[in-house]
């Protein structure tokens, strides 16, 4: 029997409107998104830019189960990861589906 995946839909409000590409520049200068995409489990880590609202990046996360999730959301990166979202954004809501 097959897992069920895991997709998160991730709204990021930024601090400031338009800065997404610079948010998405410093995750990636880190290297941040290469060694998130390259963990197991990892099927999908994609940000999207708002075409009503450029206040608002979309991240769209899609995982091979619960566990790769959990694994993710634990591992020591996120830390960092963390640090640099405080710098851009001032608010995030989150819609997990379960497929």
């Amino acid at each position: 029997m097959q897992k069920e995946r895991v997709v998160l839909n991730v709204t990021q409000i930024l601090k400031t409107p338009g800065s997404g590409r610079q948010f998405v520049d410093a995750l990636e200068q880190a290297g941040l998104l290469r060694t998130i995409r390259a963990e197991a489990g990892c099927l999908q880590y994609e940000f999207f830019t708002s075409l009503d609202d450029p206040g608002k990046l979309i991240l769209v996360e899609r995982w091979t189960d619960e566990e790769a999730l959990a694994a993710h959301a634990a591992s020591g990166h996120m830390e960092k990861f963390a640090a640099i979202k405080a710098d851009y954004v001032a608010d995030t809501d989150l819609v997990k589906f379960i497929l």
